[in-house]
């Protein structure tokens, strides 16, 4: 500290308190001054940072539709595959109603078989009755000759 104070008169109780007043005053002057200026700072900081934020906001907000409308389209894929399957399956005929099916099929398919086996037998019998009795007629006309001619000779 100088001798004496900024007047150039000599230290007293009062020249020092306004020295310090004023330098006091000084300090708080730059101190409020870098205080406004931290604040103006702190103030285009967080206008700065506001922007980003909702700037990223946006952008997510963008990004969310996008996944929400894929998801959506993807959903629909789903459902439809699930409606195809769903009439697929409501179409097809289970195995137990098929097999019972093919079961009742078989038991006519033998039936008819066996008509046709019988049919057959008595159509193969009809045959061999009219073949007799065209062998039996042959026999009695052959005879008939036979006797008619043997009549004749005498």
């Amino acid at each position: 500290m100088p001798d004496r104070d900024p007047n150039g008169e000599k230290w007293t109780l009062e020249t020092l308190r306004i020295f310090f007043d004023k330098l006091i005053e000084a300090n708080d002057a730059r101190y409020q001054q870098r205080f406004q200026q931290q604040g103006e700072a702190l103030t285009a900081a967080f206008l700065a940072q506001k922007s980003a934020v909702d700037a990223a906001l946006a952008a997510a907000d963008r990004a969310v539709t996008k996944a929400e409308i894929a998801s959506e389209k993807r959903f629909d894929a789903v459902n439809e595959f699930r409606r195809s399957l769903d009439d697929l399956s409501r179409l097809q005929m289970p195995r137990l109603e098929c097999e019972q099916r093919l079961g009742t099929l078989k038991e006519q398919v033998d039936r008819v078989e066996d008509v046709l086996r019988s049919r057959g037998a008595q159509n193969a019998g009809a045959k061999d009755s009219w073949a007799m009795i065209v062998a039996i007629i042959s026999f009695l006309g052959t005879v008939a000759a036979i006797v008619y001619a043997m009549g004749h000779l005498h």
